[in-house]
């Protein structure tokens, strides 16, 4: 009788023990699936940030052109759409999709 309880008692612990093996296995795979989705986010922020400095130094740059003044409308006219075309050209450079096609009429 002790010789069954004996080999009842490996066999629970063996069961036990290939139980922890696989929930650690399972934790390892469920960490590297978080690490690889943090360093995709981190990416995603690092370039969104890069993108959102990049549109913010280019309006920047449309605005100035804006508020410049001049008695001569046409040369008003023509320093924007030479900025809203540096910025389009920039922009297709760089891999942006940028709306600004309706602005510069001379294309």
């Amino acid at each position: 009788m002790s010789e069954t309880l004996w080999l009842l008692g490996a066999l629970f612990g063996f069961a036990i023990l290939v139980q922890l093996v696989s929930y650690v296995f399972n934790l390892q795979r469920m960490v590297r699936a978080l690490q690889n989705e943090i360093n995709t986010s981190t990416q995603a922020l690092f370039e969104s940030r890069r993108r959102t400095e990049w549109l913010e130094s280019h309006l920047e740059d449309l605005l100035d052109a804006a508020q410049r003044r001049s008695d001569d409308l046409d040369t008003e006219w023509q320093r924007i759409n030479h900025v809203t075309r540096t910025i389009r050209d920039e922009a297709n450079k760089e891999g942006y999709r940028i709306g600004l096609g309706d602005i510069d009429q001379d294309d």
